[in-house]
Formats: C-alpha cells, structure tokens, sequence
C-alpha cells in the first residue's frame, strides 16, 4: 500500500472519529451505538498499522 493511499484512508478514520465524537449520546443505546462506532474505528486503524 502506497503513502498517499494509506494517507487517505488515515484521514477518513480521522473524519469519521470526529463524527463519532461530536455526536450526543444520552440514551444508553445510543451511548452503546458510539462505542460499538468508536471501536469498528479503532480496529480500522489497527490494520492501518499493519502497513505502515
């Protein structure tokens, strides 16, 4: 994987925690709704790292 393709999916992974963060979660389904979001997050960057 070439550094501009693994740049480009770094920013996704960036723009999307930042969707995921900002949200509001009051209920506890939607509280468990972003953790489940904050998590696919993390393992998305975790195979980020196998690349690099």
């Amino acid at each position: 994987m070439d550094i501009e393709k693994l740049t480009s999916k770094l920013n996704q992974l960036n723009t999307r925690f930042d969707e995921v963060n900002s949200m509001v979660a009051v209920t506890p389904e939607e509280q468990w709704r972003k953790g489940l979001m904050l998590q696919k997050i993390d393992r998305d960057l975790k195979k980020l790292r196998e690349h690099l």
